[in-house]
């Protein structure tokens, strides 16, 4: 009853992505099934912060990944979150609980020299349409750095040829001015 709810709000007035949707609903079913175990039944009312960090510990122990588990956490504070607003909790007992440290990954980029070869290979874009919307895309990519879904999402609009700008729309619809 509030997982589907709670899924409405995120979709309707949070505007998550479908994609963190569904990762959340399967986060927050898994730990609705560990505190079944744990508890005999699932009463947000019941549950607390030793229990939340019970199930964290044993994510961690089952071998998932501590930027899995930390989206998960973040999912359940979510949800905890989105109760207190109805009146179906007290409190967040997931509120002050840090999860797993995650491992800084340096970014991986390509060198400038690289890149001018990838752009200048003639056999990589045939001399058509197909070809030079291709070629196009991945200078965009590299002058721009915006991510895959923000390139899906351009529009005409969104190009400002007097100014030499493009409005992408990122996550969550934060849109921002890039400079070409």
């Amino acid at each position: 009853m509030w997982k589907e709810k709670w899924i409405q709000h995120l979709r309707n007035e949070k505007n998550y992505s479908s994609h963190t949707e569904i990762s959340y609903l399967t986060d927050l079913t898994q730990f609705q099934q560990f505190i079944e175990e744990e508890c005999g039944e699932f009463d947000p009312k019941q549950i607390d912060s030793d229990l939340v960090r019970l199930w964290i510990a044993h994510l961690v122990e089952e071998g998932i990944k501590p930027r899995s588990a930390n989206r998960k956490l973040s999912a359940v504070k979510t949800f905890f979150n989105y109760l207190n607003k109805i009146g179906a909790a007290n409190g967040n007992p997931a509120e002050k609980i840090r999860g797993p440290k995650t491992p800084k990954k340096l970014p991986v980029f390509v060198h400038h020299e690289e890149m001018i070869r990838v752009i200048d290979d003639e056999r990589a874009y045939p001399d058509n349409f197909e070809g030079q919307r291709d070629r196009f895309i991945i200078e965009l990519f590299y002058v721009t750095g915006i991510r895959k879904s923000e390139l899906i999402g351009i529009k005409n609009s969104d190009v400002d040829n007097y100014t030499k700008t493009l409005r992408v729309t990122g996550k969550r619809n934060k849109q921002r001015i890039i400079p070409l």
